[in-house]
């Protein structure tokens, strides 16, 4: 016998303040901590465990105050104090040193274990509930499978060593969980059994035995049938079974036995005439249905792939489908050496565009498994990835998209596969995916092979256009081909344009309009440890600047010397009056075991014409000895304009007298307390506006209410400041003058003003000026005259004895609010209820359009006396105007929001 016994206790003496009506006492906490362990060996391989332990920290308190009796309280755990805890455990442990064979024998098969317990434990907590639970725990549980003794089907199925897998299992009873089942893990084992029985093949038999909340139980096998040209392959089907513990039936026991479906199903066609094959799995924790099928009929290829999920992604109720059918054919002639090789569609009913993922599908395979994929039963995997991805589950969003292959020369040089999506319903969404590929001067011996994959986006709701593209597994020759494009044009609140083929000038920071890092457009002629040469290129288009450059980076080794050079330039044009700035260098280093013994560097800048001005540094080092030199020069005369100049004043006369410009918007429909008769069929080309409407003239001519330096690449030779003063009505001594407001539009500063380079960089492409006026009624319905009038009702009783009795009362102000708080007139649009904070409710917000002040830079306030501004522009202007008065140098441009 074994005895480990440790107990440690003590008394501690505590002041109570009063409580209630109680008065102040004394409370006596005793603390004992402790626990025995005893194991008692019944046999050499049998013992007898006994333990328990026991805490109490202040959960038992003997209280006693002024005239009242001594009391026991419980629980006492408050501050530092704890509660009272303790557990009792009783085991039988059968531990040998060789396992122990429940059924079978030794040298066959059986069921064996290594330790077996059988015990009680008992757990006090004074805060929950008292435990009782009950186990048996098996450890190092094994099945063993042996060909010992086994007649010659078993014999031929099983492998060489027999089946042994093991396990360690757990089964208890609890008076707070019921029964529970635990486990290391489950019981698997797969037999590769290769059994032919006619022509059916048994491959694999899986048999299984896990635990996830109740224990499941698995038969299942793996077949193929073969019937002369088609073969069919059947995984995982069988039986299963489950059984939960607690769960009512036999004993508290439940029992489920059922059929289990296969999760695969594979097709294979090899016939003279038709070939390929298909798939269609199953996925039971995802409830989705996956299926692919690719046959080719002598000179027509047919491919379709689909998911079908059964459940909604939050495990609600629902379903969504997403199918892709292709065909491939004898291209058929369209004309201009233009050829149809094949068509497709894809269908989605209740899913989406997963727009980021689509775009980034331009520089990997995912565009491969949208459009005409190929070997869909190879990469069913990839495909199927892919496709969830790019088109995820969404209720209540469609997809429709037709596809098209189209081919140039014979044979086919050039590939075109194309398609158009459109997501639906409202906000609709528009996407165009291709794969562009050229192979010249023939697919056996390519000089020249590119695939560019594009993506374009078209969201009307947002009002945005973009469109992505990459060369992908491109080459020259035997030099990788690379570089990116993309283009975007936002024609919303904020428009915004801009193209660029292999990226931009590095001074330029890219307006936020979701652009990837574009890499250059680049061909790498050598690429070894010994040799790398680089030449890449990019050309952009803003709303405000052209830029393009190009460098090459070269690099060679040999024993310890490394040579490295290079040579760039960055170019930035403007058109009027005609400027470009250009950045360009180059650098040449020999280094000697990381050492640089020779290098050679120079940039400079070159701006002009008239005049030109070339600034930059040079430096040149050999061993210890270096030299530096920097230069700012300039040469040349200023250049006149060499663009005729314009008249602006009667393009804008024009633009205010063409109805084009000239909008009726009529009020909100809601708002309207009487009804007009539509005339405009009768009006001829005269505008109808409603009584309650507003008349709107915007031209986009040019900005108004600031002065203009330019009109797009030319000087202005009249007026170049232009703004409408007055609004009147009539003829002759019969006009009558009408209020209005200013209304604004975008314009392209760049067209109209002069920008630095700086500016062009960085500036918004599109700012709001003044474009006209609006005309017409206010958003409030007035009327000429009200009257005030008592609210009266009549109030008729009749008693008992069929007497009537009529009563005229009136309705207080009071009475009336009440009655009127969620009536139909109070819940209208127009109704100044509606616009008022609701009672103890936060405060209606509003916002205020952008704006621009003049700033003292000292104080970030706004200078005294100087208006707001709607654009940037006009506070550069205004502040530019400013020169040589008091207080201009220490004045500044900011945005509203910073005052």
């Amino acid at each position: 016998m074994n005895n480990n016994l440790h107990l440690r206790g003590n008394l501690r003496l505590i002041s109570l303040p009063a409580d209630g009506t109680s008065l102040p006492g004394l409370g006596l906490l005793p603390v004992v901590i402790g626990g025995m362990q005893n194991n008692i060996e019944i046999s050499h391989n049998i013992r007898l465990t006994v333990g328990a332990n026991l805490d109490i920290t202040g959960g038992v308190v003997l209280v006693k105050r002024p005239q009242e009796p001594f009391v026991v309280k419980t629980g006492f755990g408050a501050g530092s104090l704890s509660i009272v805890t303790g557990s009792f455990d009783i085991a039988l442990v059968n531990e040998n040193r060789q396992p122990t064979i429940v059924i079978g024998t030794a040298d066959g098969s059986r069921i064996e274990y290594e330790k077996l317990s059988i015990g009680v434990h008992f757990e006090v907590n004074s805060s929950s509930k008292n435990e009782l639970r009950f186990e048996i725990d098996l450890k190092g549980l094994k099945l063993v499978i042996s060909k010992t003794n086994s007649d010659s089907f078993v014999n031929k199925i099983l492998p060489e060593n027999g089946i042994a897998v093991e396990a360690d299992l757990t089964l208890g009873y609890s008076t707070l969980r019921g029964f529970y089942f635990q486990g290391s893990g489950g019981l698997e084992y797969q037999l590769p059994t290769h059994v032919k029985l006619g022509p059916v093949s048994i491959d694999n038999i899986l048999l299984s035995l896990k635990y996830s909340g109740s224990l499941r139980i698995a038969t299942t096998a793996d077949f193929s049938v073969s019937l002369g040209p088609l073969e069919l392959v059947v995984k995982n089907i069988g039986m299963k079974g489950s059984v939960i513990l607690g769960s009512g039936g036999i004993g508290g026991i439940g029992f489920n036995l059922g059929f289990k479906p296969p999760t695969g199903v594979g097709i294979q066609v090899k016939a003279s005439t038709v070939t390929g094959g298909g798939f269609l799995n199953y996925d039971e924790d995802k409830f989705t249905y996956t299926g692919g099928l690719e046959l080719k009929f002598s000179k027509i290829s047919l491919s379709a792939i689909g998911i079908l999920t059964t459940k909604m992604p939050d495990g609600s109720n629902g379903y969504s489908l997403l199918i892709i059918i292709t065909a491939e054919f004898t291209p058929i002639q369209l004309g201009m050496g233009f050829t149809l090789n094949g068509v497709g569609g894809l269908l989605g009913l209740h899913r989406t565009i997963n727009v980021e993922r689509l775009k980034s599908g331009v520089k990997d395979k995912t565009l491969d498994s949208i459009l005409f994929p190929h070997d869909i039963v190879k990469n069913a995997s990839a495909i199927i990835s892919n496709l969830s991805q790019v088109f995820p589950v969404k209720k209540d969003r469609f997809l429709i998209g037709p596809m098209a292959k189209l081919g140039w020369g014979t044979p086919t040089l050039i590939t075109i596969e194309l398609g158009v999506i459109i997501e639906m319903p409202s906000p609709i969404l528009l996407a165009i995916v291709g794969i562009v590929k050229v192979i010249l001067p023939a697919e056996a011996s390519p000089v020249l092979k590119l695939q560019i994959n594009f993506v374009g986006i078209v969201d009307f709701e947002k009002k945005q256009l973009s469109f992505d593209a990459s060369l992908y597994d491109s080459s020259l020759l035997s030099f990788p081909l690379t570089g990116d494009m993309a283009l975007r044009l936002y024609w919303g609140e904020k428009p915004n344009f801009l193209m660029s083929v292999g990226g931009f000038h590095p001074k330029f920071t890219p307006p936020p309009m979701n652009l990837p890092q574009l890499q250059r457009l680049a061909l790498q002629l050598a690429k070894s440890d010994n040799l790398s040469i680089r030449v890449e290129t990019y050309f952009a288009i803003t709303s405000n600047s052209v830029q393009f450059g190009a460098r090459v980076d070269a690099r060679a080794r040999a024993w310890k010397i490394e040579a490295i050079g290079a040579l760039w330039f960055d170019i930035l044009f403007q058109f009027s009056p005609f400027h470009f700035t250009a950045d360009m260098g180059a650098m040449f280093e020999i280094r000697k075991g990381g050492d640089c013994i020779l290098s050679i560097y120079m940039s400079l800048t070159l701006e002009g014409p008239g005049p030109w001005r070339v600034q930059g540094e040079g430096s040149f080092k050999i061993a210890f000895v270096k030299v530096h030199v920097s230069f700012d020069k300039t040469f040349g005369q200023a250049q006149t304009e060499t663009i005729a100049p314009v008249t602006i004043h009667q393009k804008l006369i024009d633009a205010i007298q063409s109805k084009d410009n000239w909008q009726v918007i009529g009020p909100d429909r809601s708002h309207q307390v009487t009804a007009f008769r539509d005339i405009t069929g009768t009006t001829g080309s005269n505008l109808v506006v409603d009584p309650f409407g507003t008349l709107v003239l915007s031209q986009k001519v040019a900005p108004m209410g600031i002065r203009l330096a330019k009109f797009g690449t030319s000087a202005i030779s009249d007026v170049n400041q232009f703004q409408i003063s007055g609004v009147t009505v009539g003829t002759g001594g019969n006009t009558v003058p009408l209020g209005f407001q200013r209304v604004k539009d975008f314009f392209a500063p760049n067209s109209f003003f002069y920008l630095t380079d700086d500016e062009k960089l960085s500036k918004d492409s599109y700012e709001k000026y003044d474009s006209g006026v609006s005309i017409g009624a206010s958003s409030e319905i007035q009327a000429d005259y009200f009257v005030h009038k008592e609210i009266a009702y009549d109030e008729i009783i009749l008693d008992s004895r069929q007497r009537i009795k009529f009563q005229t009362s009136l309705l207080s102000k009071a009475e009336f609010a009440l009655h009127t708080m969620d009536n139909y007139i109070t819940a209208a649009t127009i109704s100044d209820t509606r616009k008022n904070t609701p009672f103890g409710g936060p405060a209606k917000l509003a916002v205020q359009d952008f704006g621009y002040v003049i700033a003292d830079k000292n104080t970030l306030s706004q200078a005294g006396g100087y208006q707001a501004f709607g654009s940037k522009t006009e506070a550069d202007i205004f502040l530019n105007g400013l020169a040589g008065s008091p207080g201009y140098n220490d004045y500044m441009v900011v945005h509203l929001s910073e005052i």
